[in-house]
């Protein structure tokens, strides 16, 4: 786009005029509308970036609209000048007969530390579940006044654990042992099944047919991105 200097307007904006990293941008779009000056004119005044046709990924400013009658760049990645320094890349996908418009994808240097929190305990998985029933009730109370029970609930309440990780390991494995002697005799056991992974079945008005011309659109989308402006390629992206 072309700019005319006025001068004598040009100098009062000297000093307020903040400079950054010049990157020049690229675009297969030759065409300036009244909505492409809007939008410099909101970067300018906003301090924003457009990312396409700058970084790696998208060098040549592809266009991200193709039409029957014309491809433009109607899409944009818009960034803060401050952050323009931690854009690593930029992308803008190919056609597919989802849209005409495409996608594009930033990626960002993130400072972020993951840290890795490795458990020290083996946790072993419960291979039973119990399902409480009509009768379970009634055979809690019976349990409850068997000896064996008795014995293992005055065991635990006469038991002095440490306050210590093992001590809290020991006090945990009693009380389970309990609940899994009442929950043994009382309700009824249902083990787990390994679940069979399902194979999704394909739609029925998917044939090899639909599939053989979604590779086609695939194939020749990924022709038209490299080409966007080759008519021949076009009508056999909108004829298929």
């Amino acid at each position: 786009m072309g700019i005319d200097l006025d001068k004598k307007n040009f100098y009062k904006y000297v000093n307020h005029y903040l400079g950054d990293s010049h990157i020049y941008r690229n675009s297969l779009d030759k065409v300036l509308n009244p909505h492409g000056k809007q939008l410099i004119d909101l970067c300018i005044a906003s301090r924003l970036r457009i990312l396409n046709g700058r970084f790696v990924g998208d060098l040549f400013g592809n266009v991200t609209c193709y039409k029957h009658n014309g491809s433009s760049t109607v899409d944009y990645a818009l960034s803060d000048m401050d952050l323009m320094s931690s854009i690593e890349y930029f992308y803008i996908g190919e056609p597919t007969y989802l849209s005409d418009h495409v996608p594009i994808s930033v990626i960002l240097k993130c400072n972020i530390c993951h840290t890795e929190h490795k458990s020290h305990k083996n946790f072993t998985q419960i291979g039973v579940k119990y399902r409480w029933e009509n009768t379970s009730r009634d055979k809690m109370i019976e349990v409850l006044g068997e000896n064996f029970i008795k014995q293992q609930i005055r065991d635990f309440e006469d038991s002095q654990f440490e306050q210590t990780f093992s001590g809290i390991d020991k006090a945990t494995s009693d009380i389970k042992n309990i609940f899994e002697s009442l929950a043994n005799k009382s309700c009824k056991i249902v083990r787990y099944k390994k679940v069979k992974q399902k194979i999704l079945n394909r739609k029925p008005w998917v044939d090899h047919e639909v599939r053989d011309l979604k590779k086609t659109i695939k194939a020749i989308g990924a022709k038209l991105r490299r080409e966007p402006f080759n008519l021949e390629l076009k009508c056999n992206f909108y004829t298929c």
